[in-house]
């Protein structure tokens, strides 16, 4: 009798002791989802981890030099006013230092803004004959401004050679659709869902940035390779 009290006793301390290790496993499990999760401060700004954040990095609206010191990828919409203000912050980034800085642009219109899937399209197709980054400009320059007219106008001045081939990419070109289409997919995949996001050096920030604030992100980003 006393044996099988014995052999209970030691089942039930085994059983607890089990327990106890499956609560500190789940503890310490928390706890490092927690610390993942927590913000991350570069200089005044926060950000979260992307560690795989170059896969995102599709090569194809580029703009800035292969070999420049940092690569953002920007998700952005051609209707976003804190888009166009961070768009004007990285091109003072760029004339203050060329090789400071090479950008993937990659689309993310809001469902919100009327224009703004028209608007990627028209970057597609200027991207298409080699004028992205004069349509990427224009734009931003136009946004307040922007409506269906104003397209052949737009790839007039910003040099595209053949506007009866770019007006024809617009109205048609199933292309361009695909491409604007799989850079939204993109973006969920990354679980981005505001504009401007942008990503470098394994971080993502959300938000517009000045030209200061951006140089110093750069820089403390870089920092933390």
């Amino acid at each position: 009798m006393k044996a099988v009290k014995r052999r209970r006793g030691e089942a039930s301390n085994a059983l607890l002791a089990g327990l106890l290790v499956i609560a500190i496993g789940l503890g310490a499990l928390v706890w490092i989802r927690r610390a993942r999760a927590k913000p991350i401060w570069v200089g005044s700004r926060m950000a979260a981890r992307a560690d795989h954040w170059r896969r995102f990095d599709n090569g194809r609206l580029v703009i800035g030099p292969p070999h420049a010191r940092n690569t953002i990828v920007v998700f952005a919409d051609f209707e976003c006013p804190a888009c166009r203000y961070f768009a004007n912050a990285v091109d003072s980034v760029r004339r203050a230092d060329p090789t400071a800085l090479r950008v993937v642009f990659r689309h993310l219109p809001n469902p919100r803004h009327p224009l703004a899937f028209r608007a990627a399209k028209v970057a597609e197709c200027g991207a298409a004959q080699g004028r992205f980054k004069q349509l990427h400009d224009a734009l931003f320059a136009a946004q307040e401004r922007l409506t269906d007219s104003i397209w052949p106008t737009l790839a007039r001045d910003a040099g595209v050679p053949d506007v009866a081939r770019f007006t024809l990419c617009l109205d048609q070109d199933s292309a361009a659709n695909r491409a604007v289409a799989a850079d939204s997919v993109a973006a969920r995949t990354a679980r981005i869902t505001a504009t401007p996001t942008f990503l470098v050096n394994g971080l993502m920030f959300t938000g517009a940035l000045g030209p200061t604030t951006l140089s110093a992100v750069l820089e403390g980003s870089t920092a933390r390779r």
